[in-house]
């Protein structure tokens, strides 16, 4: 008797193991989970760009006398006003390192130019020159020709904000030097025809968008200035009213803002 009870005890066992080794061969466990991978973060490296856009010159005082041309220091007309400008265009390239942690340096060379529109401002005739018993003083404006020429070499520095995004908003700005010229007609005559040199700087913001991998469109504005330029010149002047001798000068801090797009070409990077 006790050994049927052994025998059905260990046949209820088997059973019970059985069972329990079919419901494991059953159960499949749920998949790891897989680790995202984060997006690369910018690396670095060299990149080079190339722009071009609109140009809004400031106005710039520019002063202007007429004299007799065997007496430099007896004026006899004078002007005292602004030069005006046409819109003009700008174009440029730089060539850069991006330091992989929002900052990037470069050196920028662009070329901007624009017509001069017209002068305005005080006309004085100093003393009845021609006789005709009537002093001419007052304000007025004349059609001007020629064109306002500014080239600007700058380091700059730039931060680029990284949004996670093919977007990347930045600020910065650079100090350099900038060459400016002027060629000045007025009534068909030349007043000024000269060139300086200047301190210069910009400061600017705008937006990249990544295209792909090695390519950014970069859209931006510039606000550019060449400190103390000083355009000055002196020549003869005579037609059948009037032989004399003229001096002129544009001496002023130019300014000038700009509208840009451009595209850069990264070596090495996101």
């Amino acid at each position: 008797m006790r050994n049927m009870l052994y025998a059905g005890v260990a046949g209820a066992a088997m059973i019970l193991g059985a069972n329990a080794a079919s419901a494991a061969d059953l159960y499949t466990p749920p998949p790891a989970e897989q680790a995202i991978a984060p997006a690369p973060a910018p690396s670095g490296g060299w990149y080079i760009g190339v722009f071009g856009g609109a140009a809004f010159p400031l106005d710039m005082k520019t002063r202007a006398a007429a004299y007799e041309t065997n007496n430099v220091s007896d004026d006899f007309f004078a002007f005292n006003g602004d030069t005006k400008f046409d819109t003009g265009w700008l174009v440029g390239g730089n060539i850069g390192y991006e330091l992989g942690n929002g900052l990037r340096g470069e050196v920028e060379v662009s070329y901007m130019q624009a017509g001069n529109d017209k002068i305005k401002g005080r006309y004085a005739e100093l003393y009845d020159y021609d006789n005709d018993g009537v002093l001419l003083v007052g304000n007025g404006s004349d059609r001007a020709r020629g064109d306002l020429s500014a080239t600007f070499v700058l380091a700059n520095l730039w931060y680029d904000f990284d949004m996670g995004t093919p977007f990347r908003p930045y600020i910065g700005g650079g100090v350099g030097v900038a060459f400016v010229d002027q060629n000045l007609k007025v009534f068909g005559a030349k007043l000024i025809d000269d060139s300086t040199t200047a301190f210069a700087f910009q400061a600017g913001a705008g937006f990249k968008w990544a295209l792909s991998d090695a390519i950014d469109l970069d859209i931006g504005y510039r606000f550019k200035g060449a400190l103390d330029a000083k355009l000055k010149d002196r020549g003869y002047y005579s037609d059948q009213f009037v032989d004399a001798g003229y001096v002129a000068q544009s001496k002023d801090d130019l300014f000038v803002h700009t509208v840009q797009a451009g595209l850069t070409f990264h070596f090495g990077g996101y």
